[in-house]
């Protein structure tokens, strides 16, 4: 007797015991046409019986065997196969992580192991660097001594706690936010990568090294983008620099096509006279600190500046710092243009391939602290505790935010349906009579574009909340 297979949209689907109950019957009287008239009908239900359970643990492990194909239903050893083929791994617990300059005595070196603080958590240096010539270091890779998840702002991370020889002076500060920690990925997530990383095959150079990336530990699923125009942005956030470059290095494929973030002028203006004081504007938040030397190209108008290192003097927004030229005026009036660097959001690291060593970068996102404010309030003939919905809705408010893809909009109906499915226990969407969803961004209270539910963001970074941000206020 065959057992036929049923496969559906869902997969195989296992076969009803009566059917293949009546089907074993059928094919003994196709052998003997006078059994069941020779036989107890006693003896032939138990003998089909017997027959129908072995049957069906056969059709199941049919079934189960079918779904094993696919990461989505295997089971835990198959999965664990799957993975290994793709080079993909479960992601563990990590540690916060952060990208630190130090700045001081020139050529002092930083040794792995030496260690910062933001005045609450410490953070160990990874791989170590030295001060420049310029009085800075490279941006540092350093990780949190302990694990949980919290905020790492930018220029927060300013305290030195490693002590340090006579004569030597160091500060230091993060000019990026840094990345929380993470808990052990979910099933649910490790299946989708494993299956996306069969995929990635089909699916070209962007899923390749998305999934390269996502196998790093310390990386968050959330923080990886591959952007294509012009070439190939990645952006990464966590995970050691240089196992991040690698893991571009072996899946990009054309690593020529590369390209990092671009911080663009938007305006110029100055004040005083011998010494002129000049403010500059960016596109998007420029993450330099007091201190920072930078050189701009291509800025019309005052082409006396272009190739010209400067010194950041002061940083008044997240958007302008400013910079002094004595002696000489540059003349003229900015028009348009300008590129900017040093980039603080890009990851510079050479990627030694005998004979050669080949340059990588890749862009490490920003934070954007995000508070919210809900007002609401019920027409409910019942006593609805506003603290019992404050501790309902908040938590699901933080888990949208802080799922949100980097680059991606917060969607004030996204939000607004996690609030209604939180507190449905206590007051249904039905008796909501008022909601109105407030959001700021690193401080300026930012509303969606006109005609939509949308708040965007920088597209390079992403949104970071917790429960102290989020207040709920009924009325």
């Amino acid at each position: 007797m065959t057992i036929p297979i049923t496969m559906t949209a869902s997969g195989p689907l296992v076969q009803d015991p009566g059917t293949i109950n009546a089907a074993i019957i059928a094919a003994a009287q196709a052998l003997v046409p006078d059994i069941t008239t020779n036989l107890p009908a006693s003896l032939i239900e138990d003998l089909s019986s017997t027959g129908t359970a072995i049957a069906v643990l056969c059709d199941q492990a049919v079934v189960d065997s079918i779904n094993n194909l696919t990461p989505l239903a295997a089971n835990l050893y198959t999965l664990n196969q799957l993975a290994a083929i793709y080079g993909v791994t479960q992601g563990g617990i990590t540690n916060a992580n952060v990208y630190v300059t130090f700045t001081g005595t020139v050529g002092f070196p930083i040794p792995v192991g030496f260690m910062v603080s933001d005045g609450t958590y410490q953070y160990t240096v990874q791989d170590g660097g030295i001060v420049g010539a310029t009085g800075s270091s490279l941006p540092l890779y350093c990780v949190a001594t302990i694990s949980g998840t919290w905020a790492i702002p930018a220029l927060t991370v300013t305290g030195v706690a490693t002590s340090l020889p006579a004569g030597v002076t160091l500060t230091c500060t993060n000019a990026s936010a840094g990345v929380p920690g993470q808990p052990v990925e979910s099933a649910d997530s490790f299946r989708a990568r494993v299956l996306a990383s069969g995929q990635s095959i089909v699916q070209g150079a962007p899923t390749s090294i998305k999934n390269a990336i996502n196998a790093i530990p310390g990386v968050q699923s959330r923080l990886v983008s591959v952007a294509i125009g012009g070439g190939f942005k990645v952006i990464v956030g966590g995970g050691d620099p240089y196992q991040v470059a690698g893991a571009i290095f072996r899946s990009a494929g054309d690593i020529s096509a590369l390209v990092g973030s671009v911080l663009s002028v938007s305006a110029m203006s100055y004040t005083g006279a011998g010494p002129w004081t000049w403010t500059v504007t960016t596109t998007q938040a420029h993450g330099l600190v007091v201190g920072n030397i930078i050189t701009m190209t291509g800025i019309n108008g005052l082409t006396g500046i272009n190739g010209v290192p400067v010194t950041v003097v002061t940083v008044p927004t997240a958007f302008t710092f400013t910079f002094t030229v004595t002696g000489v005026n540059l003349g003229g009036i900015y028009t348009s243009g300008g590129i900017i660097t040093p980039n603080p959001r890009n990851v510079i690291v050479a990627v030694p391939d005998y004979p050669d060593t080949y340059t990588i970068t890749f862009v490490n996102p920003p934070m954007q602290a995000v508070t919210v404010s809900i007002v609401w309030n019920t027409n409910s003939l019942n006593f609805v505790s506003p603290v019992a919905i404050s501790a309902a809705a908040i938590p699901d408010i933080v888990s949208y935010v802080n799922s949100i893809p980097v680059g991606q909009p917060i969607n004030l109906l996204a939000m607004q349906t996690a609030f209604q499915v939180a507190v449905a226990p206590l007051v249904t969407a039905a008796q909501l009579t008022h909601l109105v969803i407030s959001v700021t961004i690193n401080g300026t209270p930012t509303s969606p574009l006109a005609g939509t539910s949308i708040i965007p963001g920088d597209t390079e970074s992403y949104f970071n909340t917790s429960s102290a941000a989020i207040t709920l206020t009924q009325g």
